[in-house]
């Protein structure tokens, strides 16, 4: 096959596939939005993030041998951007915090694998570390690894909140042995006793609502609205809305309103 029908292929392929009804994203995008107005998605590329409830700001400092660990200098700063404390080797370039109680805050640095954004798509969160950091001395109070694609939202008190997308039912041994699914849902931790998973939320759901498939929409985006009372789940797309200005805006699907104990 010459070099010229490989690239008439190609360009086919794209073709079909941005307008023949194939979304061109294949993952379904995470909104965090915080009571402040602050928005974190795939797209936020900050490099100091506001600490949610203070004046403190997060920020990442790059080191010898960041670009392969993917582990950077994690800094706290003040709202004039003077540092206050670093934590070596703990940060990342996607990391997120909010206000805990007798000056401390919660910090969680985030790895993903998402390629061409940063981060915020469903199954590409690696591995995640939050922190309770004490703001009068800097000193670390609680420390935590979390699992593969467990999405922090936010604490209140010692609890802990997460967000987790589900996973297909899967067959291992040529079907002797089955995984099965589990439904995408919203749980806490509490720090007194980690190990316990306390479901507050759940769908009924892998990954995205399958009546909510549009295919006209091109991208489908969860958005968390986070404030200290509630977590309120909304689900919208990416579609065209108007054929001959070629207006394309997010439309919301559905809301779903969840106290937080």
């Amino acid at each position: 096959m010459t070099r010229k029908k490989i690239t008439s292929l190609l360009s086919l392929f794209c073709f079909l596939v941005l307008f023949g009804g194939c979304k061109p994203y294949g993952k379904v995008v995470y909104q965090i939005i915080y009571s402040s107005g602050y928005v974190r998605d795939c797209y936020t590329r900050d490099v100091l993030t506001p600490i949610e409830g203070t004046n403190y700001q997060i920020g990442w400092q790059e080191t010898e041998g960041s670009k392969d660990s993917g582990k950077y200098d994690l800094q706290i700063l003040d709202d004039m951007g003077e540092i206050l404390f670093v934590y070596q080797g703990l940060g990342s370039r996607t990391m997120r915090g909010v206000a805990g109680s007798d000056e401390t805050v919660w910090l969680c640095s985030e790895r993903w694998s998402s390629v061409h954004y940063n981060g915020y798509r469903s199954g590409d969160l690696k591995e995640s570390v939050l922190l309770l950091a004490n703001m009068e001395n800097g000193e670390i109070l609680f420390s935590q690894e979390l699992e593969e694609n467990e999405l922090y939202l936010t604490s209140v008190g010692t609890k802990c909140y997460f967000y987790y997308g589900g996973k297909e039912a899967k067959e291992k041994l040529f079907g002797l042995y089955k995984i099965p699914k589990k439904d995408a849902e919203i749980y806490y931790r509490d720090n007194a006793d980690w190990s316990e998973k306390v479901s507050v939320y759940g769908f009924d759901y892998v990954e995205w609502p399958d009546d909510m498939d549009n295919e006209a929409s091109v991208e489908e985006r969860i958005r968390f609205y986070v404030n200290e009372r509630e977590i309120v789940v909304a689900f919208t797309t990416y579609e065209q809305t108007e054929k001959q200005t070629n207006k394309w805006e997010y439309i919301e699907k559905l809301r779903v309103a969840i106290p937080l104990e």
